[in-house]
């Protein structure tokens, strides 16, 4: 799976574009294959765009890994290859990887500062107590 992270956005558009982000939203919450025609159907809805832009978009987010493009007779049919949740978990994972490859000492010292908080702390040895036992 392929994404940039963009830390000045926010939402789902830290890893994808604006129309990107309304075109996956539709998908999730449709949790089914659709066609472009009725993606487009309902981003038309919201915005003037071409039926061509949405195909574009498609493809894009399906050489990403995000999408997953399948030929039924005549029509192509896209849909999400990981759920809503699993994506986030991918993008959080692969961004944090990124920035523990760039700095690990400045990453952990900076993580636990942002997560001051008794309560994320006390989350945080949790969560390390429970993965050392295994």
């Amino acid at each position: 799976m392929k994404f940039l992270f963009r830390p000045y956005k926010k939402g789902f558009e830290h890893a994808l574009g604006e129309l990107e982000n309304e075109i996956m939203q539709f998908l999730w919450d449709k949790n089914e294959s659709v066609t472009a025609k009725s993606v487009h159907e309902n981003i038309s809805k919201k915005r003037n765009i071409a039926l061509t832009t949405v195909f574009t978009i498609l493809d894009r987010l399906t050489e990403k890994g995000i999408l997953k493009k399948e030929k039924d007779g005549k029509f192509i049919f896209y849909r999400p290859l990981l759920t809503r949740e699993q994506y986030v978990e991918e993008v959080t994972k692969k961004t944090l990887q990124a920035l523990l490859e760039f700095s690990k000492d400045n990453v952990i010292s900076c993580f636990v500062d942002i997560l001051s908080k008794t309560e994320d702390l006390e989350k945080i040895k949790q969560l390390i107590s429970e993965r050392s036992k295994k």
